[in-house]
């Protein structure tokens, strides 16, 4: 990030969603994760939480549908609601009753915000990322 100041602050963002920080599990967190970093086009986050998905045990095909934007779907009650969230929020749907109800029932409004700012975070990540055109398996820069 070539903007000093805004690092400052967006590290500590960032990692209130690492593991045990936040109302989220981890497979929940990359469902989301997977479907905004593909929503747009950005190779290196994609790649890197499509195998990250599938290391903390999402079923392959189940990633690779999310990756695609092709439909899917979750035995797992929160994993259902998260993925039906982050969907219709990454298409700029709208979010019908039912799912509102059933977010609220399955996650509370915690977990919720908790999904919402983190597809916020992974937005800018992505279209950062997307910008400079970093490819899949980049290797980090020198600090």
């Amino acid at each position: 990030m070539h903007n000093p100041k805004l690092a400052k602050v967006a590290g500590p963002f960032g990692a209130h969603f690492h593991a045990g920080r936040y109302s989220l599990t981890e497979r929940e967190r990359e469902i989301a994760v997977c479907i905004i970093t593909s929503k747009w086009h950005s190779a290196y986050p994609t790649n890197a939480h499509e195998r990250r998905g599938k290391e903390i045990g999402l079923p392959a095909d189940k990633v690779e549908a999310i990756i695609a934007g092709l439909q899917t779907s979750f035995s797992d009650e929160r994993e259902q609601v998260v993925y039906e969230m982050a969907m219709a929020l990454a298409n700029a749907r709208w979010v019908p009753q039912g799912l509102y109800d059933r977010a609220v029932k399955a996650l509370g409004h915690v977990g919720i915000t908790d999904v919402i700012t983190l597809m916020g975070h992974y937005t800018s990540v992505a279209m950062t990322l997307a910008f400079y055109d970093v490819p899949a398996g980049a290797t980090g820069m020198a600090r």
